[in-house]
């Protein structure tokens, strides 16, 4: 492990508010964050949900320099699905990769149970821009329930290796009903693909509950950090909050804290809870968009970062 001090965000409060958008009646939730090439802007997708509470997937382009937003989708660059489909109910970004010129965007699709409150599947949309418009590959999921995850699995990072792509995902371990309310408990496992689309699924567990009072571990997102590879997910207690795991070549990820956010009590909107964390490296800066208390209901957050790797 290389070790380097611990990184000290500084909080900008909340960047994109949902008032501000016609289209949105409430959340921007699990910001999922690209750098366009070439450029000084990123683009960050996310879910918005409509009086019904289903979600749609939108966008804003962001300016790293200015630190400003310069654009905002004025409707939604994919939607959930028809009746029945495994994404009818909500349609959530969860990672955008380019593979072969194409722009791959993962997502996870919701359907919603009787016993349970939802069912989640994996889906995929690719598009010839990163902006769209994007087609999905298929009605029904890429990764869905399955031998080795017959619950549901979520939200997932796609990472490129030598010899194909490496997806780590969220995957339901149980259901248990608490104070009648059924809740769900999920940990971050391990699959792999030649080309982006065919996924060979084992049960590779890679980052574990470590406690009983733990009950989610979700939203994996990796960084090369000073030679490091750095996982940044959410770990859910009572509240979420965001936590690191590090992989070092040879050996497996281990779970250390390498940041911090400094405190700034003026910043409210994540006063209990940072989840969904999704991350760039730009000009020895690192820009964490995320989302703060009830799930990104006011929007989405964003914290800053010098690092010199």
């Amino acid at each position: 492990f290389m070790p380097f001090k611990r990184i000290l965000f500084n909080k900008k409060g909340l960047i994109f508010d949902v008032k501000n958008v016609k289209w949105i009646n409430s959340y921007a939730w699990v910001p999922t964050a690209y750098k366009i090439e070439n450029t000084n802007k990123a683009i960050i997708f996310f879910a918005a949900r409509n009086s019904s509470n289903e979600s749609d997937i939108g966008y804003f382009i962001y300016d790293l320099d200015k630190m400003k937003i310069t654009k905002i989708s004025n409707k939604p660059i994919l939607k959930r699905g028809k009746l029945g489909n495994f994404d009818d109910s909500a349609a959530i970004p969860s990672h955008v990769i380019k593979i072969k010129r194409k722009f791959f965007l993962y997502y996870v699709g919701w359907t919603q149970g009787k016993k349970v409150p939802f069912f989640s599947s994996l889906g995929l949309a690719i598009a010839n821009k990163i902006t769209g418009p994007y087609k999905k590959i298929s009605n029904a999921p890429i990764i869905g329930r399955s031998k080795f995850n017959p619950l549901f699995v979520a939200t997932c990072f796609v990472q490129k290796i030598k010899r194909g792509y490496d997806m780590y995902y969220t995957s339901n371990m149980s259901w248990k009903i608490k104070n009648n309310i059924p809740i769900p408990r999920y940990l971050i496992k391990k699959c792999h693909s030649k080309d982006g689309i065919n996924w060979k699924i084992n049960n590779d567990k890679i980052i574990k509950f470590e406690k009983n009072t733990e009950v989610a571990i979700t939203r994996p997102w990796i960084l090369k950090l000073s030679k490091n590879f750095v996982m940044f997910f959410s770990l859910k207690k009572i509240n979420y909050k965001i936590e690191t795991s590090v992989f070092k070549t040879g050996e497996i990820w281990k779970r250390k804290k390498v940041f911090d956010f400094k405190i700034n009590k003026k910043i409210n909107f994540d006063s209990k809870a940072q989840e969904y964390a999704s991350l760039i490296k730009y000009k020895k800066k690192l820009f964490m968009f995320y989302n703060g208390n009830e799930y990104g209901k006011n929007g989405i957050g964003l914290a800053v970062a010098n690092f010199n790797d």
